[in-house]
């Protein structure tokens, strides 16, 4: 039994004819228009925009948030003039929550409080004139570990 090796692009040209090529040059052109856009955008806008597709004139773009899309929505029109190079005379907008472009930031472990430091609050409470601040500076050496 022989095994041959062929080319991804060798095995998906037999399977797609003809389709393929176009295929392959559309998804360039939109990852080509969506990283000019994002270039033009700045950060941090550029990171939550996407370019989805282009249905005739009109770009979709895919934003990760209603907040974003809200900014988006009004610079749309600078937006249309700038891809107007790339045949480009209208915007859709799309929010994608699936999209999110950075993860949500991991909660921070919770602060610990020395016995040593416990005990100088707890000295600093007694010796405090305020009752408030005394109290809760006894509450807040309790949190000792």
């Amino acid at each position: 039994m022989t095994k041959s090796t062929q080319s991804i692009e060798t095995i998906l040209s037999k399977a797609c004819g003809e389709h393929l090529p176009r295929l392959i040059q559309r998804a360039q052109r939109l990852n080509d228009i969506s990283c000019h856009l994002s270039l033009h955008l700045g950060q941090p806008l550029g990171q939550h925009v996407k370019v989805a597709n282009i249905r005739g004139n009109t770009v979709i773009l895919l934003i990760d948030s209603p907040a974003w899309l809200s900014k988006l929505r009004y610079i749309s029109p600078a937006v249309v003039k700038y891809l107007k190079d790339y045949g480009v005379s209208a915007v859709e907008l799309q929010v994608d929550p699936e999209r999110k472009t950075s993860p949500l930031p991991s909660p921070r472990p919770a602060a610990s409080l020395s016995r040593a430091s416990a005990e100088l609050i707890t000295s600093t409470a007694e010796t405090t004139a305020d009752p408030g601040l005394a109290k809760a500076l006894q509450r807040l050496a309790r949190h000792a570990k």
